[in-house]
């Protein structure tokens, strides 16, 4: 057995040397709508399965360490039992906890996801496979700022991460 992490952190390391995405995998702007209606949508429920449903699922992960093989060699199917056990054990735990916080300040700050519109969302305009996803949303007279710091462009959609704020 390898080192777990090293192997679990290659997918990590992985998608940070990565600095751009082919044209089609790019997401769409239609996509970008579609995530951050879906994420208002999760918050509205208050439903972290749904929240869950919008980052990277293990299958694509490992399809990305999979296309990506030479990164690995002969430890490709090692590394990608660590990583599932990374994901399941750390990676999905941390979104919950996130979503948990986000659900929590929303709470204190006073706003209310059922009247939630989105206004606007902003992504950096270049080819990155990991870029900031901006959400601006007006509820009760005010407008707030969703922010994922590290949103994944993967197969033309976006995925979002556990990195995820309230402002």
């Amino acid at each position: 057995m390898k080192n777990v992490s090293v192997m679990a952190g290659g997918i990590c390391v992985l998608l940070m040397s990565f600095t751009t995405v082919s044209p089609e995998r790019r997401a769409s702007v239609a996509a970008s709508e579609e995530t951050a209606l879906n994420l208002v949508e999760a918050l509205k429920e208050s439903s972290t399965r749904d929240f869950i449903g919008l980052l990277p699922t293990l299958e694509e992960f490992q399809a990305i360490m999979k296309e990506n093989g030479s990164f690995y060699g002969d430890n490709l199917g090692e590394a990608q039992a660590e990583f599932a056990h990374y994901y399941t054990q750390v990676m999905l735990p941390l979104a919950e906890k996130s979503f948990d916080a986000l659900l929590m300040k929303s709470k204190k700050v006073g706003l209310n996801w059922h009247e939630a519109k989105v206004e606007a969302i902003y992504t950096d305009d270049d080819n990155s496979l990991i870029t900031p996803f901006t959400v601006l949303v007006y509820s009760g007279g005010k407008h707030y700022r969703l922010q994922v710091d590290r949103a994944f462009q993967i197969n033309g959609k976006w995925k979002l991460s556990h990195y995820i704020s309230l402002n």
